[in-house]
C-alpha cells in the first residue's frame, strides 16, 4: 500500500534520489510545479507512460492538496503497475509553496504572498501572564502578540496599547470589543469573544516552537499583506478565473482572504 508522507519526508527522499511526479493536467504543471518533477497526469498514467520511471527507485506523487484525490489514486495505480516504493505527498504543492520552497514553471516570476509575510511574529499561550508576555514582546520590538493554544491554533491577539497604561490597566481584545482582563491576569482574559480576529479571519495555525509564527503559515496579523497580493493578482489578470483562489492558496496555506 502506498505511504502517505509530509513535506519533510519528501525532501529527505528527494535527497536520496527519489523520483517526483506531478499527476495534475499538463497546463497546471506548466504553471507551477516542484523542482525536477515529471508530469504524468492520472488520465494517461499507464504501463506505457510509466516507462520513463525507474521501478526500483522510490516514486513520490503529488497534486494540489489534501482535498485533491489525484495523488492517492495515482499512487495506487503505480503500485498496481508493479512499482514497489510509492509515496503520496498528500498535502501537495499547495503545502510546498506555502513553505516558501522553490518552484519551477510559468508562475515562478510572479510575487508570492509568502515572500511578503513576516515570519518572526511573537506568540504566547492563554495561560501566560500578560505582564510577562509584554515584557518579552517589547524586548523584540513588537506591539502585538498572537495568542495560540497548545496545538498552535491561533485564538486571538494582544494589541499594542494593551500593556502601556500601567500594571492595573485593563486590556482590550483584538476584536475591538471583546473581553477585558487585568494586567496581572492570564492572556485568556484578553482574547476576543469567539476567538476571531475580525476582517474575515477566524483562525489559523502556527507551527514554530520558538515563540514565533512559522514561515509555512500566513498568520492573521499578516492577512493585510495577503489581501494586497490578492488585489494585485486580480488587477494584473494573473490567475484570474475559477482557479485564482487555488493558486493563491498554493502560496498561503489555510489563509482566509476575501475575494469580493
Amino acid at each position: 500500500m502506498p505511504t502517505e508522507i509530509d513535506r519533510d519526508h519528501v525532501q529527505r527522499l528527494i535527497a536520496q534520489g527519489a523520483q517526483l511526479v506531478e499527476v495534475l493536467p499538463a497546463e497546471e504543471y506548466a504553471e507551477a510545479h516542484l523542482p525536477g518533477a515529471l508530469n504524468l497526469p492520472l488520465k494517461i498514467l499507464n504501463q506505457k507512460t510509466v516507462g520513463q520511471l525507474e521501478r526500483e527507485r522510490p516514486v513520490i506523487v503529488y497534486c494540489y492538496d489534501f482535498q485533491c484525490d489525484l495523488s492517492p489514486r495515482s499512487a495506487a495505480r503505480l503500485e498496481s503497475l508493479g512499482f514497489k516504493y510509492v509515496f503520496d505527498y498528500a498535502a501537495g504543492k499547495r503545502d510546498w509553496f506555502a513553505a516558501g520552497l522553490p518552484m519551477e514553471g510559468d508562475l515562478t516570476p510572479v510575487p508570492k504572498a509568502s515572500e511578503s509575510v513576516r515570519r518572526d511574529i511573537p506568540t504566547c499561550y492563554p495561560t501566560e501572564g500578560v505582564d510577562e508576555v509584554w515584557e518579552r514582546v517589547r524586548a523584540r520590538g513588537w506591539k502585538m502578540c498572537v495568542v495560540v493554544n497548545q496545538a498552535r491554533v491561533v485564538l486571538g491577539r494582544l494589541r499594542g496599547g494593551a500593556g502601556e497604561a500601567g500594571p492595573r490597566a485593563t486590556r482590550r481584545s483584538a476584536s475591538g470589543g471583546g473581553a477585558f482582563g487585568s494586567a496581572g491576569g492570564p492572556c485568556r482574559n484578553v482574547l476576543p469573544e469567539g476567538g476571531g480576529f475580525g476582517g474575515g479571519v477566524g483562525s489559523g495555525s502556527a507551527d514554530a516552537t520558538d515563540g514565533s509564527v512559522s514561515a509555512t503559515t500566513v498568520a492573521p496579523a499578516s492577512v493585510a499583506i495577503v489581501s494586497v497580493f490578492a488585489r494585485r493578482l486580480r488587477s494584473s489578470g494573473i490567475g484570474s478565473g475559477s482557479c485564482m483562489q487555488t493558486k493563491l492558496q498554493c502560496c498561503c496555506r489555510e489563509a482566509s482572504v476575501g475575494w469580493s
